[in-house]
């Protein structure tokens, strides 16, 4: 049996389009053409600046590192980051963000919208990235890690604010299922 989470993570692998056609991961256009609408530099450089960013915040910090995260703030960043992804890449109101670097594939109502990158290079890649949640999670938990060493009460405010709305919307959904059963 496949939860949620896992069909989720399956479904967001394997929806990556070009040109109307599934890619690779799709299985639909050999591996070359596949290939050729990926331009690996883009995602170096996607990946260079992630790294650069969190190992430049690890340097600056390093006097203020902790020697391990409490298992709270952990269960925190978690939370915060599961929320803070979905709500860049799946949510309406941040379709905004995503507008320049994507295109709606589907509405999942009530509440999410399934985009597919657009263009080609280092435009795609953002595409990419921001159509994931699961390829931001790193990005937002990086950045929760860093907040949580450089400026802990600002960031456990704003963590615990998407920890909160996360139980919130798990609520809503376990209430719509109960009324659906009754």
């Amino acid at each position: 049996m496949v939860d949620a989470g896992t069909a989720d993570r399956q479904q967001s692998t394997e929806t990556h389009w070009h040109d109307g056609r599934p890619d690779h991961r799709g299985g639909s256009q050999s591996g070359a053409a596949a290939q050729a609408d990926r331009s690996l530099g883009s995602y170096a450089a996607l990946s260079a600046t992630f790294v650069a960013a969190f190992g430049g915040m690890l340097i600056v910090s390093r006097r203020r590192l902790p020697e391990r995260f409490s298992g709270g703030d952990l269960a925190l960043v978690a939370l915060s980051t599961h929320k803070l992804s979905r709500t860049i890449a799946r949510d309406r109101v941040t379709r905004p963000l995503r507008a320049p670097f994507t295109e709606v594939q589907s509405e999942d109502p009530p509440l999410e919208l399934k985009e597919r990158p657009i263009g080609q290079g280092l435009r795609r890649a953002i595409g990419e990235l921001l159509s994931c949640p699961y390829c931001l999670d790193q990005w937002i938990a990086g950045a929760f890690i860093g907040g949580l060493v450089l400026a802990p009460r600002p960031t456990r405010a704003t963590a615990g604010m998407f920890a909160a709305v996360t139980g919130s919307d798990y609520l809503q959904h376990l209430h719509r299922w109960v009324r659906g059963r009754a």
